[in-house]
């Protein structure tokens, strides 16, 4: 049964949320002999400063064991938050957090062993919140801890219906949540290139920045110009349902966006990606060169093969163990010549089309 570890006994075992030295030191554990925790939060935030790093630092101040003065970034407003445990069943996720849920899944290794962790140890970093209408469905908006309260209501529909979830709760403006929330994720860990995506497009499509230009949208987010082409491209060509198909959603890294998109400008249609993902929707790729791999023998077959004016097509399929097989198709006649090829690699298979193109032609 997952523990459910309370107010008193974190502060019982010495790990103390709001002491001004923390046990861990998520960015950098070798500060504080701590081992690495899989929970990693605002608390790395308020104790940047005592560490004299130059990470982004709040201001804060400590009341009692369960309470806070926090000075709000945006709003400059003092606030004091308060320990408390709640149900992760009466939390909803703030729509102001940059963090996609709908790619929060226990398919992903990283969240896997999160909840391992929380199941096992117990929660030691607490999530963060504001009170919402209380008439409503839900108590807490939670701005800071969407993978923790996954997991945490993972754990309760699975482990433990009793688990309770730690969480600072107080009042916060929307402005000061959502800086808060981008100030946590960028530096507890690294949003994917596809979640900075959809936070970049969609934080700078507000009535006030819509008709800005690229230069002057890439100015306000402190990135370059080339990055948000490449943020708003990728949003524009790569559905979510595309990205789902990895274990880990950080797997699709800049590189391999540009990669994908160079092909997927060639679809004739969405349809046409659709039909890839939903032959592979029962797969979970690990590493985004398996989903390349994949898509790219599909796109040869599904795509190159069947452009109009196109007599003939040579195509390659590769298998895992590193043989495959070179394909020559008729798209007249609806003909096809297969030559098995043993040890075929990328660089062997380039040639051999080549090839067998020019020999064709």
């Amino acid at each position: 049964m997952a523990k459910n570890k309370s107010i008193k006994d974190i502060l019982n075992a010495g790990h103390n949320p709001t002491s001004d030295a923390p046990i861990s030191n998520p960015i950098n554990p070798g500060n504080t002999g701590a081992r690495k925790s899989t929970e990693q939060g605002l608390d790395s935030l308020m104790n940047a400063h005592s560490r004299k790093q130059s990470s982004p630092a709040l201001n804060v101040k400590h009341i009692s064991s369960t309470e806070r003065l926090v000075e709000l970034p945006v709003s400059k407003k003092k606030t004091v938050f308060k320990l408390v445990e709640i149900s992760p069943k009466d939390t909803t996720i703030s729509k102001l957090n940059p963090r996609d849920q709908s790619m929060l899944t226990m398919n992903n290794p990283v969240i896997q062993e999160i909840t391992h962790s929380i199941a096992n140890d117990g929660q030691t970093d607490p999530i963060w919140c504001r009170e919402t209408n209380k008439s409503g469905k839900y108590k807490y908006e939670v701005f800071i801890g969407s993978t923790r309260r996954f997991a945490a209501n993972h754990i309760v529909d699975t482990i433990n219906s009793e688990f309770k979830l730690l969480a600072w709760v107080g009042e916060a403006s929307d402005d000061d949540v959502a800086r808060l929330s981008r100030m946590e994720n960028h530096y507890r860990r690294e949003l994917s290139f596809y979640e900075k995506a959809y936070d970049a497009v969609h934080s700078t499509n507000t009535e006030a920045l819509k008709n800005k230009s690229y230069d002057q949208k890439a100015v306000l987010l402190g990135i370059s110009k080339s990055t948000f082409s490449h943020y708003t491209n990728a949003l524009q060509l790569i559905p979510l349902k595309f990205v789902a198909l990895l274990e880990n959603p950080n797997e699709l890294t800049m590189r391999a966006s540009i990669r994908l998109i160079s092909k997927l400008k060639l679809l004739d249609s969405p349809e046409q990606l659709q039909s890839f993902i939903n032959v592979n929707k029962s797969a979970s790729f690990s590493d985004i060169k398996y989903l390349e791999s994949a898509f790219n023998e599909w796109f040869d077959i599904n795509v190159l093969t069947n452009k109009e004016g196109s007599n003939q097509a040579v195509t390659t399929l590769h298998s895992k163990s590193g043989s495959g097989q070179i394909t020559i198709k008729d798209n007249k006649k609806n003909g096809s010549l297969k030559i098995n090829v043993d040890k075929l690699t990328d660089e062997k298979a380039v040639k051999l089309k080549a090839f067998l193109k020019d020999l064709l032609d």
